[in-house]
């Protein structure tokens, strides 16, 4: 089967082979090669993300059967946007206690974290939006987010305590991240901090076809999304940043327009696909920000990163921002590095940055040459390396092994 039809597990198994060198370098060092969790819970790590991709079937179902009243089983009528969302957190909890291979669960729809029983727990820390975007119907602006990280600890789960040290780490640390959106076709973008991959379920098989391998956002785009309702709670510096962001004109020639549905997923999946700018600023009713930065910001930041295009808070990039608690969030801007770059110009009040304006001055024809190949040239000639990549699987290479593997 070809790249272009590959499925998840066969994607999965592709890019643990591109990682022999490094276990092989592992293993000339006659150290306990469990030393070096990022590798030996390879296998873990997939059995995490197949109950991921299951759980997302599961709920996939349940948006779709979402009001239906003839020939539904009866806890499946007319469930209701809260409703719906607490069977979608049941969902995601089953499967990801059923896979044995996660020590605490984040949920944005439960207060604490839940710990694994230590007779079936795993080494990884799953952070979960499990249904976003349920108040706007229909179920095209559905969707879910998620992150894994890595346990810190040596198993000092007990209980109903976690280590914080395991939960609150940045977007830098996680070793992979995705969303799921819903719609006439159910779609799963992934990243293992080696670029983003889409995959399309095939309803006739009830598996992931991966349909857009090395997804790469636009340069430029000349679409926001802006809850532009709000304008009367920003304060008037933003008033004005936002302002004179919107009469600017995008690099690629075009004016700025607004394309908004409400749902985060789905907004952020149009800029993924057509660049632009999806932003969540403060406003005086959410003064720290909309998204919560941990099961929300920090994972979409992840994969916009993976996928060339910037994601900050108006100051410092998300994927470096630490969280303090659970559920903090965070003001967001995601996309175009051009656009978001912009942004920062203007909600820092500088105004004329030299350096900037010679950056804005590069061509979107000479950048697309360089840097937007064909899916079929990059897989002849411009593979990633896994060797290059910042953050993901590789987040905690032991420095000698990068030198060893050269």
């Amino acid at each position: 089967m070809g790249t272009e039809t590959s499925s998840l597990i066969q994607y999965l198994s592709q890019l643990r082979h591109a990682l022999n060198v490094l276990e092989n370098v592992e293993c000339c060092t006659g150290e306990d090669h469990r030393q070096f969790p990022v590798y030996d819970a390879w296998l873990d790590l997939v059995a995490v993300f197949m109950a991921i991709s299951v759980a997302v079937k599961r709920v996939g179902v349940l948006v779709r059967r979402q009001g239906l009243s003839a020939g539904a089983r009866p806890h499946e009528k007319h469930l209701s946007a809260a409703s719906l969302e607490q069977a979608a957190n049941r969902v995601w909890v089953e499967e990801l206690v059923a896979s044995q291979r996660s020590c605490v669960l984040v949920s944005e729809d439960d207060p604490e974290p839940l710990v694994i029983d230590n007779a079936t727990q795993g080494k990884f820390v799953v952070v979960f939006d499990p249904l976003t975007g349920r108040a706007q119907p229909p179920c095209g602006e559905m969707g879910a987010i998620f992150g894994i990280f890595r346990q810190l600890g040596q198993s000092d789960t007990q209980g109903d305590e976690f280590n914080p040290r395991d939960v609150l780490q940045p977007a830098r640390q996680l070793v992979g991240a995705g969303y799921a959106l819903y719609g006439p076709a159910v779609l799963l973008y992934v990243s293992l901090g080696a670029g983003v991959q889409a995959f399309t379920l095939d309803g006739a098989m009830n598996e992931w076809i991966r349909t857009s391998p090395q997804v790469r956002i636009p340069i430029c785009g000349h679409w926001y999304s802006l809850d532009e309702g709000s304008e009367s709670l920003w304060d008037a510096d933003l008033r004005s940043a936002l302002h004179r962001f919107k009469e600017s004109v995008s690099l690629n020639g075009e004016r700025r327009s607004l394309r908004r549905t409400g749902s985060m997923v789905a907004d952020l999946h149009r800029v993924m696909l057509y660049g632009g700018v999806l932003l969540y600023p403060p406003c005086t009713a959410q003064p720290q920000g909309h998204l919560k930065l941990l099961y929300e910001a920090g994972p979409l930041a992840f994969l916009v990163e993976q996928a060339g295009g910037r994601a900050t808070d108006g100051r410092l990039a998300l994927f470096d921002r630490r969280p303090t608690t659970l559920h903090e969030r965070v003001p967001a801007y995601m996309g175009s590095v051009n656009d978001v770059e912009l942004l920062e110009q203007l909600l820092a009040k500088i105004d004329r940055d030299p350096m900037f304006l010679l950056r804005r001055s590069v061509s979107v024809d000479e950048w697309g040459a360089r840097s937007r190949l064909s899916d079929d040239v990059q897989a002849t000639q411009a593979p990633w390396s896994p060797l290059q990549t910042v953050g993901g699987v590789l987040a905690s290479v032991p420095p000698f092994l990068l030198e060893d593997s050269d």
